[in-house]
């Protein structure tokens, strides 16, 4: 009964993290930019036109363009006034030295009656600046499962910006292995950017409130689950990230400090790679502060920001930051496996 709950929480982790098929994108003349100018009439005149050239690239079976074979028995026949004649012809008149071009004769405008099209008599022409709309079997993609058109051996559907309270667990990530897979064990580790946030409220107590107040994440905790089974625990040093110290001197009511406090990178996790599996990589973050006093708020919030993609590294408000944000880079998310 395990083993069957495990496989159905797996297909459910698998098909809520999927990635989105290939979306088909249909092409509308009357809302595409740059080609509103054009009517409905100018749309069906552009592909009657097209019809009627019986070009043998589009049509099922060839009417209008002779083969070589075609055009070789035709000259060996002496019958040259069947074979087609290009658009544009020079002919030279050797005794006079003269040359004459015959202009290209598609953009003539034509009556119907002469082309043998039924119904009342309308004049054909081509406008070849009009584009060719609803003309033949358009060429669309369809998504195929995962399995077979993923390159890569693994895939990791992320979380960003999370709020994450002080020893509480986050979902940071899904791993799942995909089907070309070429070893059964790896060693993987995950790096990612982290932020601190503090809000609440200042109290209103006739105090100056002088002392500077300092946000820490003193500890970095990663669980790896397979199907809320609980794999391993990795305990990740946090004393490479920066710390929030910020003042609230002479201030009341609402506040709110966000800072960058760095990238960082957890051990290498061995986990098993078979062809389907899909672990939760979920994030615990103990924080602390230090200094002020304890009647200088009446409500405080405290929270890292796990995965943190804001460019915005540095945000106060009704308080004063006087550290800098952290000099490492943010590169987002990244697993590396070995």
């Amino acid at each position: 009964m395990t083993d069957l709950t495990t496989l159905c929480d797996q297909r459910s982790t698998y098909l809520r993290n999927k990635p989105p098929p290939t979306r088909v994108e249909l092409f509308n003349p009357y809302t595409a930019a740059g080609t509103q100018q054009f009517t409905e009439y100018d749309y069906n005149m552009r592909r009657k036109a097209e019809i009627l050239q019986y070009r043998s690239s589009r049509m099922p079976s060839q009417t209008n363009n002779l083969t070589k074979k075609q055009q070789f028995a035709l000259i060996a026949r002496g019958n040259f006034n069947a074979i087609p004649v290009p658009s544009q012809v020079l002919e030279t008149d050797i005794s006079f030295g003269l040359v004459a071009t015959c202009p290209a004769d598609e953009s003539i405008p034509t009556l119907s009656t002469g082309a043998d099209v039924p119904g009342p008599a309308i004049t054909l022409y081509l406008n070849k600046n009009v584009p060719l709309y609803n003309y033949g079997a358009p060429v669309r993609s369809y998504p195929f499962p995962v399995g077979i058109t993923q390159n890569t051996k693994f895939r990791t559907d992320t979380n960003t910006d999370l709020l994450s309270p002080h020893n509480q667990e986050t979902d940071l990530c899904i791993l799942t292995v995909n089907q070309n897979i070429d070893q059964p064990t790896y060693n993987f580790a995950f790096t990612f950017p982290l932020g601190i946030q503090v809000m609440g409220v200042i109290e209103n107590n006739n105090i100056n409130k002088p002392l500077p107040i300092t946000a820490t994440i003193y500890q970095l905790i990663l669980n790896i689950y397979y199907s809320n089974n609980l794999v391993q625990t990795v305990s990740i040093p946090s004393s490479t990230l920066s710390s929030l110290t910020f003042s609230i001197a002479n201030r009341t009511g609402a506040f709110n400090a966000v800072l960058y406090i760095g990238s960082i990178t957890s051990q290498q996790i061995r986990l098993i790679t078979q062809a389907g599996f899909i672990y939760q990589i979920k994030a615990i973050a103990r924080l602390t502060t230090t200094g002020g006093g304890n009647n200088y708020f009446s409500n405080l919030s405290l929270y890292a920001i796990i995965n943190k993609t804001s460019a915005v590294t540095k945000s106060e408000t009704n308080c004063v930051i006087t550290n800098a944000a952290s000099i490492i880079p943010n590169n987002g998310f990244n697993v590396a496996a070995s």
